[in-house]
């Protein structure tokens, strides 16, 4: 994306339905909830086509070189308590699994980075398989940003990027989050 000499590295995503815009919603509700993992995300046409623009960091590595780099050591957040955050989110998304491209770092502060969320959203309860083993920490600082999302929070923060049916199962997974100790 560029405007004049300024020039940034965005990603864009069609649509993946009428009115369901994963990527945007992801977004929408990682700053509600403050995981702050979910690039900025906007719906755009391009091209004459709907989707989503998202604005990527600059300097972004994946898991596997991070890994292979053994990087990370001094990330402004330890690693487990950020993958700890990803797995709670990505259980209340319904997030089916990660690959390379959707787990990123920015190699500025090695903070985790999550994109790729086209899957998310589905309308089925309990966990993502890939999380079925994972241990969910549902601290009090979660169980208060789960608590406010409500069913008018909801529909106002991602009614025109998710149906009613997928906004309910979100509530759902939400309250089993919450069960969880």
């Amino acid at each position: 994306v560029a405007l004049g000499e300024h020039k940034l590295d965005a990603l864009f995503y069609r649509a993946a339905g009428r009115n369901r815009h994963p990527e945007v919603a992801a977004y929408r509700l990682d700053r509600l909830l403050g995981v702050d993992m979910v690039p900025v995300t906007v719906r755009r046409t391009v091209n004459g086509k709907d989707g989503a623009l998202q604005l990527l960091p600059s300097r972004l590595t994946d898991e596997a070189t991070r890994a292979e780099m053994r990087a990370g050591g001094d990330a402004w957040c330890p690693l487990p308590s950020q993958w700890s955050a990803m797995y709670l989110f990505d259980a209340l998304i319904q997030q089916p699994g990660r690959n390379g491209q959707q787990l990123m770092y920015d190699q500025a502060n090695w903070r985790l980075v999550l994109a790729g969320h086209g899957d998310a959203f589905g309308t089925r309860g309990g966990r993502p398989a890939y999380l079925k083993n994972a241990t969910l920490n549902v601290s009090g600082a979660w169980r208060q940003a789960l608590a406010g999302l409500t069913v008018s929070s909801l529909e106002e923060l991602v009614g025109d990027v998710l149906d009613a049916r997928r906004q309910k199962a979100l509530l759902r997974r939400r309250d089993e989050l919450l069960e969880t100790g």
